[in-house]
């Protein structure tokens, strides 16, 4: 976008195409099972609704034309008690994985001729704050 001579024209558009379809907040109807109600109210562990998820993947996705979500679930030895799932926070999560920060997939072709993900590495920024307070940004590739 930094590169577009449209003026801010380019970047408004995005913002209200890509916001159009949640002007009303995402809610989900009828009864639910219990991990996808919490998913539902903090779908990323970092108090992200499933309107700002969805309006933040389609934002990306008109952007770039391509954007990516992974659900991942924090691992757990044993048989998590219900105590252990509220207190642990074990329950799924997505994460947005926009276009640009896909590092490498690897696909491994089925008996029927289908491909399915074997493994996927993508780079994400981690914050840490050094001995002397300051706030360093790293680029990580898991």
């Amino acid at each position: 976008m930094k590169r577009s001579y449209l003026l801010p024209a380019y970047e408004d558009t995005l913002r209200h195409i890509s916001g159009r379809p949640f002007v009303k907040p995402v809610t989900i109807k009828g009864e639910v099972p219990k991990l996808l109600a919490m998913v539902a109210k903090n779908v990323d562990r970092r108090g992200t609704t499933l309107t700002q998820f969805g309006k933040s993947m389609m934002r990306d996705g008109l952007h770039r034309g391509l954007t990516h979500l992974l659900v991942e679930m924090p691992s757990f030895t044993g048989t998590p008690r219900d105590s252990d799932v509220e207190a642990l926070k074990l329950r799924p999560y997505l994460l947005h994985l926009p276009a640009a920060a896909a590092y490498y997939r690897r696909f491994a072709t089925n008996a029927d001729g289908s491909k399915t993900l074997v493994e996927l590495r993508y780079t994400t920024c981690e914050t840490t704050v050094d001995a002397e307070g300051t706030e360093v940004e790293t680029t990580v590739i898991r």
